[in-house]
């Protein structure tokens, strides 16, 4: 699976155009006159909620809540903020996400990896731009909340004419696997 996630420059607030496959399939967008902030994502053209990403006021790193329209919370928390671990409970499975030095981050399920995604370094009058490698059985919408929710937290919109995304300084928790590949579903 291959998800892609563009930020709006030009826009009031955060606003995403999400791809799935190449196709424009769902979209995401700040409120911005709410007391906590929240980005909902959304089917393209439908103004129902699929899901709704919260952010709560955390001294050491994100902590998010992701409200599903079925009324499911999940928290989002940091797990060690110097080393960029994050993790998630979904029901019974664990979602960590680790960033690694360069703009990369591994998102793993129950201790295996499915997924991962890595921002352009560059992009020229556009905001930031990312692109999922998941395996073909991932649920797209959590992908795309873990991603928006470190977008949320670390990379806020600029204001400027280019965005340069270098990476980080600092530790990882796990090593960025390049040998690691989407499993794809084979018919």
């Amino acid at each position: 699976m291959h998800i892609t996630i563009r930020q709006n420059k030009v826009a009031i607030g955060e606003n995403y155009e999400i791809y799935e496959e190449g196709k424009r399939t769902k979209t995401a967008y700040s409120e911005i006159l709410e007391l906590r902030p929240t980005i909902h994502l959304n089917e393209w053209n439908n103004p129902k909620h699929l899901l709704s990403i919260l952010r709560f006021f955390w001294f050491f790193g994100p902590s998010y809540g992701i409200e599903t329209n079925n009324g499911k919370q999940y928290d989002f928390e940091t797990k060690s903020f110097l080393k960029h671990h994050y993790q998630c409970k979904v029901g019974e499975s664990v979602y960590d996400i680790y960033g690694h030095i360069e703009p990369k981050y591994s998102l793993f399920k129950d201790g295996t990896q499915i997924a991962y995604w890595g921002m352009e370094t560059i992009t020229w009058l556009e905001g930031d731009c990312y692109s999922i490698h998941a395996n073909h059985d991932c649920n797209p919408n959590l992908l795309i909340a873990f991603c928006l929710i470190i977008d949320d937290h670390f990379h806020k919109k600029s204001s400027g004419l280019f965005t340069l995304n270098i990476g980080r300084m600092g530790f990882e928790a796990k090593k960025f696997d390049e040998d690691w590949e989407a499993k794809l579903n084979r018919k």
